[in-house]
């Protein structure tokens, strides 16, 4: 679930399905991180893979 600003002051609560998650994702991508972990080191979105974090992956 996401929210936005509803009418008034009112936080809505929406779910998060297949056209959300595009347009959400697609928002990140080209975006520019400046991390602090990494000494203000660049990093560039380019592209996001489709799988969560509790899903089981093998890097080689």
């Amino acid at each position: 679930m996401i929210t936005r600003p509803g009418t008034g002051s009112r936080i809505e609560k929406m779910k998060f399905c297949r056209t959300v998650y595009e347009k959400v994702l697609n928002n990140f991508k080209g975006l520019v991180c400046h991390c602090i972990n990494l000494n203000r080191k660049e990093i560039i979105i380019h592209d996001i893979d489709d799988y969560g974090a509790d899903t089981k992956t093998n890097y080689y």
